[in-house]
């Protein structure tokens, strides 16, 4: 007769949220070597109603290599949501996150403004939006490119406490 021993396993990474600056320390999860730290991204948003947060920001960095790199970018929810981020579509060249909003943000619906900001490289693959009490992030690296000499493709997505990290390749 067999027994079976039952094992629990505690993941205290989801259980305790990293802090803004713990994060933004040292953003990438990756097994690479080498990434380095960009300029953090702060955009404005558009309320189309309810009460919204001004501004959204992002975490990115960057590992380059001879003939092309992958970049990285983290939402900072720490200051707009709570509560469990969670994947709620995932595609071959896609991955959108959903977090809960603050209270006070609840009522909002809105986007990233598209209005005057500063310059960010990338930051037509970024879509990010307010409804129903959530903030929905969603990295989109479009249809696949026709030149047979360009790649790009999603590398590695996670979550990690509750920031929503993914990364792509872009190599040519």
């Amino acid at each position: 007769m067999r027994r079976v021993i039952p094992i629990l396993f505690l993941a205290t990474s989801a259980a305790l949220p990293l802090t803004s600056d713990a994060r933004a320390d040292g953003l990438s999860s990756s097994p690479l070597e080498g990434f380095q730290r960009l300029d953090d991204a702060t955009l404005p948003t558009k309320t189309i109603s309810g009460s919204c947060p001004e501004t959204v920001t992002f975490w990115r960095e960057r590992f380059e290599f001879e003939h092309g790199a992958y970049t990285g970018v983290m939402l900072n929810v720490a200051t707009i949501g709570q509560g469990v981020t969670t994947v709620s579509d995932h595609q071959e060249r896609s991955i959108t996150y959903k977090t809960p909003l603050k209270p006070q943000f609840y009522s909002c619906i809105g986007t990233l403004s598209s209005g005057p900001h500063p310059p960010l490289e990338h930051r037509h693959l970024y879509h990010l939006w307010f409804e129903q009490g959530h903030v929905v992030f969603r990295l989109d690296l479009g249809p696949k490119p026709a030149d047979a000499l360009q790649l790009s493709s999603l590398s590695h997505h996670e979550i990690i406490g509750q920031y929503p990290y993914a990364q792509w390749l872009a190599a040519h």
